[in-house]
């Protein structure tokens, strides 16, 4: 992949607030993903019904808190 076909890349699709490479990539993805899972997870947990709760839990609202309880947690040091 060439600079301009990587750049691209980066706009499309991938977190304009980073410039990851593939395999920094393929490691937030995965672990948004498990997040996203074990947060439907936690919620059907604690809201026991006869159907599954499907609700959309974006990526970029994990990154959000994630990110801002990280902030948090180095202003409190």
């Amino acid at each position: 992949m060439n600079d301009y076909q990587e750049q691209k890349a980066m706009r499309n699709g991938k977190y304009k607030a980073f410039y990851l490479d593939e395999r920094q990539f393929n490691k937030v993805n995965s672990i948004l993903k498990e997040c996203q899972d074990l947060t439907l997870k936690e919620i059907n947990r604690v809201y026991p019904g006869t159907k599954k709760v499907l609700i959309n839990i974006a990526e970029k609202d994990i990154m959000l808190v994630a990110l801002e309880n990280y902030l948090v947690e180095l202003r409190s040091r």
